[in-house]
């Protein structure tokens, strides 16, 4: 498999987990809380999923089993994805924790992710799950001063933010001066990193504050502290168009045909 697959692939779990986190910030400032709690835990997920692949080039897609990893347990025979395809696979938490210390992540840094997704996903199995909490969220005497306090779990996101970032900065710099290229968007014609994913949040009418607060991430954490980075060649993008990526085009026919297959039940009920 090809470095700029690892690439691409690691790019879409970062951008995911901005993208998570500009949801949930626009939910939260609606008081919408349960389903901000839920995308606020899909940042963090996303998030411990890059730093997995970073480490593995893998990684497993139940959330128990990734929260595990991120507690400090080997995982043996966990159902995984990888550009290979899904596949049982095992994670030494050794190789994991010296691995991610070579973008000086800690281990107390991993553990305390570890923590957070799985406080995270108890709180959102407790409310998108229970209908005794959504239909209570506003007016509740019991509940509504719960609902407040819940407004205020994100302030972890900024630090972990900036570990993700730092991380695959440090990677692109490891692989070469066109990978710079690519998370800076230089190249000449279609923007494929995070130039995408700031018109992707434009075009789907997030606010201008969240839109600038995922910008000032990528300010802060890539764009200022990339080398002068060269323009890329349109070549570059070959291996990873949709055209040429198996696994890219896997999970987008996937949807398609799960999308048909509801569309069929609507046409012949």
């Amino acid at each position: 498999m090809t470095e700029k697959k690892h690439l691409y692939t690691m790019y879409c779990q970062v951008a995911s987990s901005l993208y998570s986190y500009a949801q949930s910030e626009e939910l939260r400032a609606k008081k919408q809380v349960v389903w901000s709690i839920t995308t606020y835990y899909y940042s963090i997920v996303y998030a411990a999923r890059f730093l997995c692949y970073l480490s593995f080039r893998k990684y497993p897609t139940g959330h128990p089993e990734l929260r595990k990893l991120f507690l400090g347990e080997n995982l043996t025979n966990k159902w995984s994805w990888s550009l290979s395809g899904n596949q049982n696979e095992s994670y030494d938490y050794d190789l994991f924790k010296n691995s991610l210390a070579n973008y000086s992540i800690t281990e107390d840094v991993i553990l305390k992710i570890g923590k957070y997704l799985k406080s995270l996903s108890e709180l959102r199995n407790d409310g998108n799950y229970e209908g005794f909490i959504i239909a209570n969220q506003v007016n509740h005497n019991y509940l509504q001063p719960l609902m407040e306090r819940a407004l205020q779990i994100h302030t972890y996101y900024s630090e972990l933010i900036e570990l993700v970032l730092s991380a695959f900065l440090g990677y692109c710099n490891n692989q070469g001066a066109e990978f710079i290229g690519f998370i800076n968007d230089t190249n000449s014609n279609k923007q494929w990193a995070f130039k995408d994913l700031f018109e992707q949040l434009q075009a789907q009418k997030f606010s201008k504050r969240n839109i600038n607060k995922i910008k000032g991430f990528v300010s802060k954490f890539v764009y200022k502290k990339s080398a002068s980075p060269l323009v890329v060649p349109e070549s570059f993008f070959n291996e990873i168009s949709f055209d040429n990526f198996i696994q890219k085009q896997e999970k987008m026919r996937e949807f398609e045909q799960h999308l048909n297959a509801l569309k069929n039940i609507e046409e012949h009920p």
